[in-house]
């Protein structure tokens, strides 16, 4: 998706119904250069509507974005990203290159704990087949290792004694 911007002399009706029309809650506001000068947010909207501001200039709107250059590893930043909701991200020449915002954080999260999890249930349904079978064991179940599974699945008496068949 194409990064959508906006000038600090447009006009606010046009920049809320860009948020509106595709979901966002902030556009960067930039200069003819593409350098970030600020973002206009539903928040900084809010707070300039609740001070009486009356103008339809997006310049009067405009907030000091949270900046991560492009080349930083993001997750340096988390508990500040997390209380800003967003973060621009500019290149060495201050041009916006793009904008992350926790939505985009709780979904690299997701994708990177995902296979995680699907292992921990996997590992958990075996514990519980060893337990239910009764296969005598030397240690807590909890401490095993899945090669320590595989060890004691390859015996062909506590393999029998899961019941499982068919599987190829």
């Amino acid at each position: 998706m194409e990064l959508v911007t906006c000038k600090t002399e447009d006009g606010l009706i046009k920049v809320k119904s860009i948020m509106l029309l595709n979901d966002f809650s902030q556009i960067p506001v930039v200069n003819e250069e593409k350098q970030v000068v600020g973002c206009i947010s539903w928040r900084s909207i809010g707070k300039a509507e609740a001070m009486n501001c009356k103008s339809n200039l997006v310049k009067d709107y405009i907030e000091v974005p949270f900046v991560i250059y492009e080349k930083e590893n993001f997750l340096n930043h988390i508990k500040k990203l997390a209380e800003r909701e967003y973060a621009v991200v500019i290149n060495e020449e201050q041009k916006i290159v793009g904008i992350i915002t926790t939505y985009d954080m709780t979904m690299y999260f997701y994708d990177f704990i995902n296979p995680h999890l699907r292992i921990g249930v996997i590992e958990n349904c075996i514990r519980r087949l060893i337990i239910d079978s009764g296969i005598e064991i030397k240690k807590e179940i909890d401490d095993f290792t899945f090669n320590e599974y595989k060890k004691l699945l390859e015996v062909e008496e506590n393999w029998k004694r899961l019941g499982i068949s068919n599987i190829d």
